[in-house]
């Protein structure tokens, strides 16, 4: 593994490690901001690992998983869809909606929950 993929898959923990901490304080909103965060840096993870060069500066999941040749099922291109939209709510002011601040405890174990799931299916495209 490259020693930069390493460094991206490291921050990926991290982020999932604050996504649960945020959840334990009940800060939803940013629950969805770590969740994204997490997946980002894994798909960019994958495609340091492929590529050998450090990836664009965008934070759209599909895309990213569409330049890393990645087959998204359904649900899944759904999932990061959501956490995209989300993400950015939680950065710029003046959405029309305010989803993401208006997500419950169960809304935000479900993304968290379906994040933990996501980062593991692909880091074993990695190994």
């Amino acid at each position: 593994m490259r020693e930069q993929t390493e460094v991206w898959l490291e921050y990926a923990k991290r982020d999932l490690s604050a996504a649960e901490a945020l959840y334990a304080h009940r800060r939803y909103a940013y629950v969805l901001f770590a969740c994204q965060q997490a997946i980002e840096k894994t798909i960019k993870a994958v495609l340091v690992e492929q590529t050998g060069e450090l990836p664009r500066k965008i934070h759209d999941l599909v895309t990213l998983c569409r330049e890393a040749g990645i087959a998204l099922s359904p649900e899944q291109a759904e999932l990061l869809g959501e956490l995209t939209y989300l993400y950015i709510e939680t950065r710029y002011p003046g959405m029309d909606t305010d989803a993401a601040f208006a997500m419950d405890t169960e809304d935000a174990e479900h993304y968290w929950s379906q994040t933990k799931e996501v980062c593991a299916w692909l880091r074993e495209m990695i190994r």
